[in-house]
């Protein structure tokens, strides 16, 4: 199916004679988990790709031998005429080692690929490394060419990572060829099987979200913003990555898919659903994700439910200290939602949860509201410098970071590793007792030292927290002890 596309100076451009899509999905694994999920998102995949124009190609279930030929026969077949349209679709586990020179090494594991761990040398045998996939894209003659990982993070594609901008509109640039490539996640970040990053791409290219930058269509870059700046919202720990070729003579130009005109105010209707508060104390405040939304009786309130038009979230009443509170309420858009609770119910329920465990893993206690004395320090009279301050709950964690939490953060954020940290985020003595990115042998759980405090910002970012206030670390640190000068 012929694709025409127009520019911003309403310039028309025949941009694809015909596309075509390779998508496999791996499930049924031998040695690994299996993903049922993944075998289900690649027929979806497919038949919403059709709906582009598509002809599509869906292969299951692979050892190498046989991806190696589907992958081999899609390029050599569909993939000599320079106005074609390609798009590789790939679901199942991925994998993720060092090589000696640091850098990463990705793979895709096929069913029959024994772990990593116990058969090095089998896995490497049985497994698509993603080099020769970069090997394949440069063989293709097709103008425009977009591989697409919904699995773990599978190593450097790319020299340079690429942070996708808002993209503007279709201009005459998207003539020139390009190589794209879009991974669901970094390394080391577990994809759950229940793909939000299939979700959200379909959901856009189907036109069922309220689209803010794109009307018409949305080009590979565009796609990689988007679902960069989506996906964390359903599943924080999940990152997705973008990039081209390094390639100067295939990087240039940009894929395009054409969107289908959506209606806005069914969009808008389909995300948002209905809370309605009945039965419940005259005058609590009602908290949605501990925002207050108002007091009771409340009647139609709107509650966002995201592109995916389902959310999580925490509603909960509070009535002269008491709170009740709800855990994992599912709301489906443009399905009312009606809680009822009685006071009865609020005063038999537990407050707040006393420890949770944090993205980084790490156990996290509560530390209640309330007032304390902070005391002003390196004074001789600490009770005349002094005052009472409130602090809102908040949780901590209860240990240190660990060199061994700290090392999964420099691995996933390569920007904060010894060797590359900017001069001016730290004091010349950042890591000083590290070998490189190594830290000291057997001393995993040992408190990381030698960081700065933008370091410590940057991790506190990458683990969903951040670090405290001063007023909450003395509170915290001080524990009920009142009048102490070093608590």
């Amino acid at each position: 199916m012929s694709i025409k596309v127009y520019t911003k100076t309403n310039q028309e451009i025949n941009l694809y004679k015909e596309s075509y899509a390779l998508v496999i999905g791996n499930g049924n694994y031998t040695h690994w988990s299996s993903l049922p999920g993944a075998l289900q998102d690649v027929k979806e995949v497919k038949n919403v790709l059709e709906t582009h124009g598509f002809d599509v190609i869906l292969k299951t279930n692979l050892v190498k031998s046989e991806f190696d030929r589907a992958i081999a026969e899609f390029v050599l077949k569909f993939g000599k005429d320079e106005d074609n349209r390609l798009l590789f679709y790939y679901a199942g586990h991925g994998y993720t080692r060092k090589a000696a020179n640091d850098e990463n090494l990705g793979y895709l594991v096929m069913v029959d690929a024994p772990p990593s761990a116990t058969d090095e040398v089998g896995f490497e045998v049985a497994s698509v490394d993603m080099g020769s996939l970069v090997t394949q894209a440069e063989k293709i003659m097709s103008r425009h060419v977009l591989f697409m990982f919904d699995s773990c993070f599978s190593g450097t594609i790319f020299n340079v990572r690429y942070e996708p901008q808002i993209p503007e509109s279709i201009s005459e640039s998207i003539k020139h060829p390009v190589r794209q490539f879009i991974t669901a996640g970094k390394e080391n970040e577990i994809v759950p099987d229940h793909s939000y990053f299939k979700q959200v791409f379909l959901d856009l290219i189907q036109g069922r979200v309220h689209r803010t930058f794109f009307k018409d269509y949305i080009t590979g870059e565009g796609l990689g913003y988007y679902l960069k700046s989506q996906v964390p919202q359903y599943n924080k720990a999940q990152h997705p990555q973008y990039g081209k070729i390094q390639d100067p003579k295939l990087n240039k130009g940009d894929f395009v898919f054409v969107l289908p005109q959506n209606n806005n105010s069914q969009d808008e209707l389909e995300t948002t659903t209905t809370l309605t508060c009945t039965s419940v104390p005259n005058d609590a405040t009602v908290y949605v994700d501990n925002t207050a939304i108002g007091k009771t009786p409340i009647h139609e309130h709107q509650i966002d439910t995201g592109i995916l038009r389902e959310k999580e979230v925490v509603i909960g009443l509070e009535l002269s200290g008491y709170k009740s509170l709800i855990n994992k309420v599912r709301l489906i858009g443009g399905k009312p939602f009606e809680w009822n609770v009685s006071l009865e119910e609020m005063l038999a329920q537990p407050d707040i949860e006393p420890m949770i465990v944090g993205n980084d893993g790490a156990k996290m206690v509560l530390v209640p509201a309330g007032k304390f004395n902070m005391a002003c320090h390196h004074v001789a009279d600490i009770a005349a410098f002094s005052e009472d301050i409130q602090v809102d709950a908040f949780y901590m964690d209860i240990y240190e970071v660990t060199n061994a939490q700290y090392k999964r953060f420099i691995d996933a954020n390569p920007e904060w590793r010894k060797d590359s940290i900017p001069e001016k985020y730290h004091n010349g003595s950042y890591l000083d007792y590290w070998d490189g990115t190594n830290y000291p042998s057997g001393k995993d759980s040992y408190p990381v030292t030698h960081v700065s405090w933008y370091s410590a910002m940057a991790y506190a970012e990458w683990a969903d927290k951040r670090l405290p206030t001063e007023a909450e670390w003395e509170k915290a640190a001080r524990g009920g002890l009142v009048g102490r000068n070093y608590p």
